[in-house]
């Protein structure tokens, strides 16, 4: 993706994140706002699938 466009959503993100308006509403949802980078939400989604690849593997799922 534009990195251009990942800068200005990532910044839209962290603002609407920012408002404790949004942050309560999240949590009535039983969501934890989480504000991350760019980089740092790409590490989170490669370590995550790893350890659920790891799992997929130990019990020998396929998928059709």
């Amino acid at each position: 993706m534009n990195p251009e466009v990942v800068a200005k959503l990532n910044a839209a993100a962290g603002k609407a994140l920012a408002d404790p308006k949004a942050q309560e509403q999240l949590k009535t949802l039983g969501v934890l706002p989480n504000f991350s980078t760019p980089a740092e939400f790409a590490a989170r989604i490669a370590a995550d699938r790893a350890v659920y690849a790891e799992i997929v593997a130990k019990a020998n799922l396929t998928f059709q």
